[in-house]
């Protein structure tokens, strides 16, 4: 069932801060190194955030530091004997980017018992801004184990609200899309609105600003798995 609702590149971004998991949302913060390092940004920032997913089934962290268009993540799932890994390392340059992702993955063999896969998978991207639309991209390439995937992104910004729009077409699972709303109540709160038909998932949160000090807060709700939380931080 966990390999079922997670494919390999997380339809679920794991920061309450990314919508409904929208890639653009990440921009300029330590979480675009995971799918995205094209959106990494030049000041030094870290995020941190924890995510309990349908009624405790899941058990989601991410920690995640960028400095000068470079950036580093690690990314967990983890569910009784299931855990999911994700070493990230990411670098931008103008309106591209690179990046390297290690994933070692506690899985099922034919015989029944559990063993250890390593999957490397390499990242490219870009992205375009033309006032006030962003477009972004996002291939993942992991040779012959049929993992492969894009990622394909659109957002539309305004003075009172931000619109976020992905595409993610990965093998093996059927075309997805995410929506997100980024809602501008005050200089000071962000509120966050979104769907994600991937896994059926509605969410709604709050964004609080303080200076260079985010805090963020993510409920989500799941037709039959129940409903999950996320917190983070982020400077």
């Amino acid at each position: 069932m966990i390999i079922t609702i997670f494919n390999f590149i997380s339809p679920l971004l794991p920061s309450p801060f990314s919508l409904s998991s929208n890639s653009l949302s990440t921009f300029s913060r330590p979480e675009a190194v995971l799918y995205s390092p094209q959106l990494l940004g030049k000041h030094l920032s870290f995020e941190f955030s924890y995510s309990s997913d349908f009624s405790n089934i899941l058990n989601r962290y991410f920690f995640g530091i960028q400095f000068y268009y470079f950036g580093f993540g690690w990314y967990s799932i983890k569910a009784d004997e299931f855990f999911e890994n994700l070493i990230a390392f990411g670098l931008s340059y103008k309106n591209l980017g690179i990046g390297i992702n290690l994933e070692p993955q506690n899985v099922l063999n034919s015989s029944g018992n559990m063993e250890t896969k390593f999957y490397l998978r390499g990242i490219l991207g870009f992205y375009k801004y033309i006032q006030p639309f962003w477009f972004s991209g996002s291939i993942l390439y992991e040779g012959n184990e049929g993992r492969n995937a894009g990622i394909f992104s659109f957002r539309y910004s305004s003075k009172n609200y931000d619109i976020f729009i992905d595409a993610l077409l990965e093998e093996n699972y059927p075309l997805s899309y995410a929506i997100g709303s980024l809602i501008k109540l005050h200089r000071n709160v962000n509120l966050i609105l979104g769907y994600n038909t991937s896994n059926m998932i509605f969410n709604a949160g709050i964004i609080i600003l303080s200076q260079k000090l985010k805090l963020a807060y993510q409920f989500k709700t799941h037709p039959f798995l129940g409903n999950s939380n996320s917190v983070g931080i982020s400077y």
